[in-house]
């Protein structure tokens, strides 16, 4: 009897929450809803983040490779001053369009340092050219 009794005012007591369980539950829901939005909104911001820096990155890329090429140039067409002739000296140049720039030099007969920037976000890549 003890049990039956027990299992009764169970019952009531869930009959009579009805509506605080309703709004548990909601509130639960919309918890996890909000935690699901703002997972998915953090990660597409970092994809935009990242997204933004490689294209800069790449610009910076092809600006130093831009600047190793102008000085392979002056190297064998021994333009001076500049990376030909006796004494070297380094050269630089800029992109407008895209706020990217370069300094190359040669650093020894057969090896050219040139660093690429990209002034937006602040990124700088090298490439050497040995030859």
């Amino acid at each position: 009897m003890s049990n039956q009794y027990q299992i009764e005012k169970i019952k009531k007591l869930i009959k009579g929450n009805r509506g605080d369980v309703s709004i548990l539950i909601a509130v639960l829901i919309l918890a996890t809803v909000i935690t699901i939005v703002f997972g998915i909104s953090y990660i597409v911001v970092n994809l935009l983040k990242s997204s933004t820096e490689l294209e800069g990155s790449l610009q910076a890329f092809y600006a130093a490779d831009a600047g190793a090429e102008r000085c392979l140039f002056e190297v064998f067409s021994g333009t001076t001053p500049g990376c030909g002739g006796a004494s070297p000296s380094p050269i630089s140049g800029s992109f407008t369009s895209n706020g990217s720039s370069y300094t190359a030099e040669r650093i020894n007969p057969n090896t050219i340092h040139s660093d690429g920037f990209n002034s937006n976000i602040r990124i700088t890549r090298r490439v050497e050219v040995n030859f």
